[in-house]
């Protein structure tokens, strides 16, 4: 392949380990210009192989080269009940990719003056809204939040509507999450918090809903006519389903600026032609050039998972094939849905495809195979920039007591290491507790340099998190005393609901010190 993030990978991680005969046709665009000479004919066989062999719904695909789109094609089911094609103008959601349309919103009010991206973030919530165990409220910026370097520990929560849990605020969601557990500015974790807090600044700065926002200030002004965060039945969106065929139904999320919009293939290929060169055709540019470099360059100093060649920008991954060629790029994916957005400034390039179910190893390898046709003569050569493992700390062998701190009460917790009995926990205020056996996450799985990753068969009683079975995942970094990280309670799918419905990842604060006898 030619650059797939394995940072994405990191951020999905949890998603990724709790997921364990269509006819083949296409529907052409009308497009913008004729189509180039390019020949797309081994996608379009590598598609429609995808779509019997991996059961996907349907895939969407345009591609834009120097201005133009050159080639925009659908294949498949929008939905298979009623036989409704996909088209390039279907609905999609797009999950995470929602994060750049987010981050530029943000720049549109750093051009107009309205935000100082070096402003703390206190500025535009109220104080109660986040807790430190980090730094303090003066340390966590705007810029920040939008790099997810804010010291916020990753999250979602997902919400069905065939289900009666109840989305809540970002206000309440914050108060109960919003914990600062890593040092601001200097380390890099994926979160949706932090995306979701840029959505409550962008509603306080302009006095206007999310929604309404994004919508009248960035999808109307770059021509974005199928792009939303409040979607209706007219739209003709997608329908989601799992890689069983059954159907996902319409799902939301208490942080909006993260995941919440919906696109068609045809809107997403605007919006990246307009992170191109921020100049094209029956587009209002919202944000100046020089913004549009500032949000594809990555902060220095920062701790990565997986290799110093991974980054993140204001909204954007950001990487560089073995020949130096920088590939700026989001995926966005949930249950039912992955969506890809890649560019290539230097060849003024862009791919975006969009799927009706979660495939983000298919979207991957199509998304290259795309870019290394639309440039066969160039540098984009097949290969990886990455190693093969992350190096984590190793556990002495002791005791280690503390809590996990929720947001009403505290749990007891100690972790035993020893050469006879292994790794095992003990959760709880009883006298004796049973002992518990830790599962250590392999080494090949990304992760921050010198944090202990580990998974625990047991539950939590907290109501945010007792509303679905779950386990715990932890991760910890060395402290002078002892360590100190996030107990993360992961929504397990139930069996009647389908093995691919997920639900959530709620992070809670964890101390322990080191016993010393």
């Amino acid at each position: 392949m030619i650059i797939k993030c394995k940072s994405y990978f990191y951020c999905c991680f949890y998603l990724l380990l709790a997921l364990a005969t269509t006819s083949c046709w296409s529907t052409n665009s009308l497009q913008e210009e004729p189509t180039s000479e390019i020949s797309f004919l081994s996608i379009r066989e590598m598609i429609e192989t995808a779509l019997v062999e991996r059961n996907i719904p349907s895939v969407s695909v345009s591609v834009a080269h120097k201005g133009l789109i050159i080639w925009e094609e659908s294949f498949g089911w929008a939905d298979r009940e009623n036989e409704i094609k996909a088209s390039p103008d279907t609905v999609y959601s797009i999950a995470s990719l929602t994060k750049p349309m987010t981050a530029t919103a943000i720049m549109t009010l750093e051009n107009s003056g309205a935000v100082l991206l070096d402003s703390p973030i206190e500025n535009f919530i109220s104080p109660e809204l986040l807790t430190f165990h980090e730094g303090s409220s003066q340390d966590v910026t705007i810029k920040q939040v939008l790099q997810h370097t804010s010291g916020l520990p990753q999250y979602f929560n997902y919400f069905y509507d065939d289900e009666t849990d109840e989305v809540k605020a970002i206000e309440e969601v914050l108060q109960n999450f919003g914990t600062i557990v890593w040092s601001p500015g200097n380390e890099f974790v994926y979160s949706n918090l932090g995306y979701g807090l840029l959505g409550s600044v962008i509603e306080t700065v302009s006095s206007k809903s999310l929604s309404t926002y994004m919508k009248d200030d960035v999808f109307v002004p770059l021509d974005m006519k199928k792009t939303v965060f409040d979607p209706d039945s007219e739209l003709g969106i997608a329908v989601k389903y799992d890689h069983d065929g059954n159907i996902i139904p319409f799902m939301r999320t208490d942080t909006p600026g993260s995941g919440s919009a919906y696109a068609s293939v045809h809107d997403l290929i605007k919006f990246g032609m307009f992170h191109l060169n921020g100049e094209v055709d029956n587009q209002i540019q919202i944000i100046d050039n020089p913004t549009i470099k500032e949000m594809q360059q990555a902060p220095i100093g920062i701790s990565y998972p997986d290799s110093v060649s991974t980054r993140y920008g204001l909204g954007w991954f950001l990487g560089e094939t073995p020949e130096g060629v920088q590939v700026v790029m989001h995926e966005g994916g949930w249950t039912g849905a992955s969506a890809m957005l890649k560019l290539i400034p230097s060849e003024d390039l862009a791919v975006a495809v969009t799927m009706n179910v979660f495939d983000s190893e298919f979207i991957n390898l199509l998304t290259d195979e795309i870019l290394a046709t639309a440039l066969p003569d160039s540098d984009l050569i097949p290969g990886s920039i990455y190693p093969d493992s992350t190096e984590s700390f190793v556990l002495q062998n002791g005791r280690y007591s503390g809590e996990i701190t929720m947001s009403e009460q505290t749990v007891p917790i100690s972790i035993e290491k020893s050469d006879d009995m292994g790794l095992y926990a003990f959760i709880g205020d009883s006298p004796s507790p049973d002992p518990v056996s830790l599962r250590i996450i392999p080494d090949f799985v990304p992760r921050l340099p010198g944090h202990f990753l580990a998974s625990l068969p047991v539950s939590l009683n907290d109501e945010n998190a007792q509303r679905r079975p779950h386990d715990i995942f932890l991760e910890l970094k060395l402290t002078d005393n002892g360590m100190e990280g996030t107990a993360t309670a992961r929504g397990q799918a139930t069996p009647l609901r389908g093995n691919e419905r997920q639900y959530f990842l709620l992070p809670y604060h964890i101390t322990l010190d080191r016993n010393s006898n």
